[in-house]
């Protein structure tokens, strides 16, 4: 099944399914252990990096639980997935906003970007309060003790699935998200927000999951993975730009565009 471990893969000694379940209690172990030292980092720091790594951590966990999920034959998220989705979801407007003002620093500047820089600045001081009550000690324990149990319950699970199967139920989840990167681009609008965050999300998925899931069916073609990356990296700058312009041409009609 799909594991990595940092920015590298790990590889099976052997086929049988006791390697798999070792693999899947190390992997648990590891993701876990980035996402607590993650969290208590963008807790402490809240700045745009230790936001970004946690985000990339939850992603990684996510992958991880979706692909325990589809050879595990369940047909909705479980509540550890749902928790960390959580996470991503409220992280999400901070992190948009640190990019916004990444961007602006390079505009032009002038007295009417240099306001709206600072409307950047005092909506990210309100979205770090937000988002400092939100990653707190107890909410941490608690996804963490759900992450335990989805664990378990999993590796019980697991032991009693034939390994041919676990990798044909790998293999059949990696092509349905194929199948939805290759909509997901021919349904993409330029000038939609919504369909290049959906193409740009669909891409994300499929390179974790396929990062995760070289252990099961091997690693996938490097070229595939540099794609990946590359689409997704094009995609997220065209829609952070295309939304700043949003939202400094919504504030210049709040303001009255005074300069």
């Amino acid at each position: 099944m799909p594991w990595t471990r940092g920015a590298g893969c790990r590889r099976a000694k052997t086929g049988n399914n006791d390697t798999f379940l070792k693999m899947l209690l190390t992997s648990f172990k590891d993701y876990t252990h980035q996402l607590r030292k993650t969290w208590k980092k963008a807790s402490h720091d809240l700045d745009e990096d230790s936001i970004h790594d946690l985000r990339v951590a939850s992603r990684r966990m996510g992958a991880l639980l979706l692909l325990v999920e589809s050879v595990l034959g369940e047909d909705r998220s479980s509540k550890a997935r749902r928790n960390i989705k959580r996470v991503m979801k409220k992280l999400g407007p901070l992190r948009d906003v640190q990019v916004q003002m990444v961007i602006a620093k390079k505009w032009k500047q002038s007295q009417n970007v240099k306001r709206f820089e600072d409307s950047l600045t005092r909506t990210e001081r309100k979205e770090k309060n937000r988002v400092r009550h939100y990653l707190s000690q107890h909410r941490k324990k608690s996804i963490l003790q759900e992450l335990r149990s989805f664990e378990k319950d999993a590796a019980k699970r697991l032991k009693k699935i034939p390994e041919a199967t676990i990798k044909n139920s790998t293999q059949t989840t990696l092509s349905i998200q194929r199948l939805d990167l290759k909509a997901a681009r021919k349904a993409i609008t330029p000038a939609d927000l919504t369909s290049l965050h959906a193409a740009r999300r669909t891409a994300r998925k499929l390179r974790y999951c396929l990062e995760a899931s070289a252990e099961t069916v091997g690693a996938a073609p490097e070229s595939e993975l540099q794609e990946l990356r590359r689409y997704q990296t094009q995609l997220g700058n065209k829609r952070d730009r295309q939304l700043l312009q949003t939202k400094f041409e919504d504030w210049q009609k709040e303001s009255g565009g005074k300069s």
